[in-house]
């Protein structure tokens, strides 16, 4: 598995990346070694600023990263609806986008999204149904397991 530093030496410059940082990596304390700041310092390093998303299921990942560094880019993750509370966390927070599971995906939770313009790119759609739906709900984009099967779409 390579580093992140190598997918971003690998990789062009332009090329748009999100990177997200599992809840089980989450250090409540901030210890020294936290991910928070490596991504941050990375990202910035590398200077993947207007290129990288940030992306996580821990709210308190995001919030910590926001905190660090008002200028990098974040998406909530989530099993669960959108509602009027998650849009305005997303918008406090100054989310880019908010990345729902395909199947719970609903146009009234992207409407809520839209109103705060913030973008909204569901999971996991592998199959035509599921996009043919999502795309019906108005969402902005997908995250797909198979990239080549939609690009003509």
């Amino acid at each position: 598995i390579p580093t992140l530093e190598a997918v971003f030496d690998e990789l062009p410059g332009d090329l748009h990346i999100n990177v997200e940082i599992k809840p089980d990596l989450f250090g409540p304390h901030r210890p020294a070694d936290a991910i928070e700041p490596q991504v941050i310092e990375l990202v910035r390093a590398k200077k993947r600023l207007e290129t990288v998303l940030v992306s996580s299921f821990e709210p308190c990942i995001l919030e910590c990263l926001r905190e660090r560094d008002a200028d990098l880019k974040l998406a909530l993750l989530t099993n669960a609806a959108i509602d009027s509370q998650m849009a305005a966390f997303c918008r406090d927070l100054g989310c880019t986008s908010c990345h729902p599971k395909a199947q719970i995906t609903t146009s009234e939770g992207v409407g809520l999204m839209h109103a705060e313009e913030i973008l909204v790119y569901t999971f996991t759609v592998n199959t035509t149904e599921d996009y043919d739906r999502v795309r019906a709900c108005g969402v902005d984009g997908v995250i797909t397991d198979d990239p080549a099967k939609f690009l003509a779409v």
